[in-house]
């Protein structure tokens, strides 16, 4: 049976991934559903803000006798360039704003130009509290009223426009929960003093309207060190998609990802992963005990996060390559509100150059050198995956045809034979059921560049497939995102079983181990995965199959990175002499060690994996079931669960009939909990079995507190324990059979 589940393109991306030789080149749409911040949510509050200074300036310049004439020309501008047929209240009004942002972008600018300059002026010779207190009831007044209503009604007499079915569709807007940030007038004037320039004031307003200096619109703090403080303040907003993106920079797989997004979703995701800010001038290890003041975070050979903004960051910070670099080719919110912490003292002209938002503005961004060679050479270099980026700016798209039509022009004649689609440099993400215009124009330029003659007009073997939230298919985003990184880690460990596993196991036990035994671990490896591809291909919208999907991710997204962190830190703990306070602090799920940090390390972890599964299989009575033990058989429970609300790893082993719940089995191996701490049960287990090894022999102790030992568990894996164990395995197995 043949899903709907592309796993086949998803993996051939993996591997493209795992070969650093991916560039995510990440857009507005990638964080949409996360912060909500849609083009017409923007538009919006920028349009309320125009709206609601013309209102109160207006109304405080009659008052005041003075003519309100060149404010009633701006309203009546603003009116008349932008949906002159349609009242601010109706959905479409909001629509047709958002549709060609780039020129309503440049004339807002210059209007709140215009009415900053009156706003200061007014403020010398009124009383400015009372003029702010006016401009934010209007701002709050239109913020609720602006596509409100309902839509408008298709028109009907002869020779008028029909709308589109997009407009015909429109719904109400709901209120936006954030209202517009009050205007500093005093900051204002100061700039204004300073400059002479009443260009800056009106970006600032514009800028303050899009939410660049609110945490509502724009979550997170990314400059704390305590990495608990980072994660609150995005509110939980971070998505899965966003911790793979950290996870592989921490890998040495993404070293630079480009993004024209201006929010601080992805640092925040990485400063979660282990990263420490560059720009801050902490050291790796930010993590300190509360007790001894000493670092407690493993280091890492990439310890380092970038964002880089302008040309001056892009040659500063790096390190020697041991810097992830997030490069905001179109700026960062973070910079313009550090800018307003000191108003007085910011370079203003250099940091809005940096921000670009209106048609101008992109169009100078092409003739800044730095950024425009280095998404040249990215594109020259490396596969290039577009992430909830339509490539609909006509400037970057001009940008990327072309340097692919470029390489075509210098390659050979179009091959006929040698060069397929799916060899191009680029790859697109869409919506299952969409097909963006642009996004195929990119990909079919990109196989121009490697010799395809004449690619598909309407179909693309890089064009990958993610199903809309709504859709019961496997797999949104987000398990997109999931599966790609469990492709990528599999591929680690089977390069880490056939690079390392016999050393380390050879160490553990102390004597060799027979090549054919090695040999059948990876070839058991293999084979697992190869199991998980297969049943993949079947998955399509049933509720079982999100279950499979669920059950076979939760191994590389949770167990594996729990194990491997529980590694690195009990060394640490090693290291320290003592359990320090921060090591707990680090289990909260985000913490990331890499797995190509300790390759021996990872391919024990894959061995214990696969005893996991025999000896699961074999309390099952079901020994052929290890390589499909994660996966949901005769509507029944797996016979092996790994858990993905902890901070151990940990799995739920099912013990067969008249057990409804499994036994949370726990691996603990640094032996340093929190004093008097005891095994806790998982609420969907029905108690737990802890195996404790020690900090001293990693990965494995031979003799273990209770559980296994190194030399058991590599029975389990090789499957030459036999049906009926010896007794020095029978204690812990009847343990994990009757719990109590």
């Amino acid at each position: 049976m043949t899903g709907s589940f592309a796993q086949d393109r998803l993996v051939d991306f993996a591997e493209r991934v795992a070969s650093a030789n991916v560039v995510f080149f990440v857009g507005a749409g990638f964080s949409r559903d996360s912060e909500g911040n849609t083009g017409e949510r923007l538009v919006r509050r920028l349009a309320a803000r125009v709206l609601g200074l013309c209102d109160a300036l207006a109304a405080e310049l009659k008052a005041t006798g003075a003519k309100a004439d060149e404010v009633q020309r701006l309203r009546a501008t603003f009116k008349a360039l932008h949906a002159p047929r349609i009242a601010e209240t109706k959905p479409e009004f909001v629509w047709e704003l958002s549709r060609n942002y780039y020129p309503f972008n440049d004339w807002c600018v210059s209007a709140l130009a215009d009415l900053a300059d009156m706003l200061c002026d007014l403020a010398t010779s009124t009383a400015a509290t009372a003029l702010i207190a006016q401009v934010e009831a209007r701002e709050a007044h239109w913020l609720a009223t602006i596509g409100s209503g309902p839509s408008a009604a298709p028109p009907t007499a002869p020779g008028m426009r029909r709308p589109t079915p997009r407009l015909a569709r429109s719904k109400p807007m709901t209120p936006d929960p954030t209202k517009l940030k009050a205007i500093d007038i005093a900051t204002l004037q100061a700039i204004r003093a300073r400059l002479s320039d009443k260009t800056i004031l009106g970006k600032i307003l514009f800028l303050e309207a899009m939410g660049f200096d609110c945490t509502d619109v724009m979550a997170g703090d990314v400059t704390k060190k305590d990495r608990r403080v980072v994660e609150r303040s995005f509110r939980g907003r971070l998505r899965r998609r966003h911790h793979v993106l950290a996870r592989l920079a921490r890998e040495g797989l993404s070293p630079v990802l480009l993004t024209t997004n201006f929010d601080l979703l992805i640092e925040g995701a990485y400063r979660l992963a282990g990263f420490s800010d560059w720009a801050s001038g902490a050291s790796p290890g930010a993590a300190a005990s509360s007790t001894t003041g000493l670092n407690v975070e493993p280091p890492t050979r990439h310890p380092f996060l970038a964002r880089i903004t302008a040309a001056p960051e892009f040659f500063e910070k790096r390190d020697g390559g041991r810097v992830a670099s997030i490069v905001k080719i179109h700026g960062c919110t973070d910079a313009f509100r550090n800018a307003l912490r000191d108003a007085s003292n910011a370079d203003w002209r250099s940091l809005l150059r940096t921000i670009v938002f209106t048609y101008r503005e992109v169009q100078n961004w092409r003739q800044d050198s730095w950024s425009r060679d280095l998404v040249y050479t990215l594109l020259r270099t490396r596969a290039v995956a577009f992430c909830g980026y339509s490539t609909a700016d006509p400037v970057l798209h001009d940008t990327v045809r072309n340097t692919y039509e470029d390489m075509a022009q210098r390659a050979s004649a179009p091959s006929t034979s040698g060069s397929r689609c799916e060899n191009a440099p680029a790859f697109f993400f869409g919506p299952k059921g969409f097909k963006e215009f642009h996004g195929l124009e990119v990909l079919r330029a990109a196989s121009r560049a490697i010799g395809v003659g004449h690619p598909n007009l309407t179909e693309h073997p890089n064009y990958l497939h993610f199903r809309l939230p709504w859709e019961p298919e496997v797999a949104d985003l987000d398990e997109s995102f999931a599966w790609i990184f469990h492709a990528v880690l599999r591929r680690r460990q089977i390069q880490a079983v056939e690079a390392e596993l016999g050393s380390v196991v050879s160490l553990l036990l102390g004597h060799p181990v027979p090549g054919r035994l090695l040999q059948k671990v990876a070839d058991d490896l293999h084979t697992l995965w190869q199991q998980e591809q297969d049943t993949a291909r079947t998955w399509g919208a049933a509720a079982a199959d999100r279950a499979a999907f669920a059950h076979t991710v939760a191994w590389t997204e949770h167990f594996h990175p729990a194990l491997l962190r529980d590694m690195a830190l009990a060394q640490r703990t090693a290291i320290l002499g003592r359990p320090a306070s921060g090591i707990d602090d680090l289990r909260d799920g985000y913490w990331y060690y890499p797995a190509n940090e300790n390759f021996g390390w990872t391919a024990w972890g894959a061995l214990v994996e696969l005893a996991l599964r025999r000896l699961a299989a074999h309390l099952a009575g079901q020994p052929t079931r290890w390589a499909t033990a994660s996966l949901p058989a005769s509507g029944g429970p797996p016979l092996l669960s790994p858990l993905t609300n902890d901070d151990m790893p940990a799995a739920g082993v099912t013990r067969g009939t008249g057990h409804p719940l499994p036994v949370r089995l726990e691996l603990s191996l640094g032996r340093f909990h929190r004093p008097g701490a005891r095994p806790m049960a998982h609420a969907l287990t029905a108690t737990t079995v802890r195996w404790e090894s020690d900090a001293r022999s990693l990965p494995w102790s031979s003799t273990p507190i209770q559980g296994p030992t190194a030399a058991t568990l590599w029975e389990l894996a090789t499957g030459t324990v036999r049906t009926a164990p010896p007794t020095s395995h029978r204690n812990w197995i009847d343990r994990l059979r009757n719990p109590s």
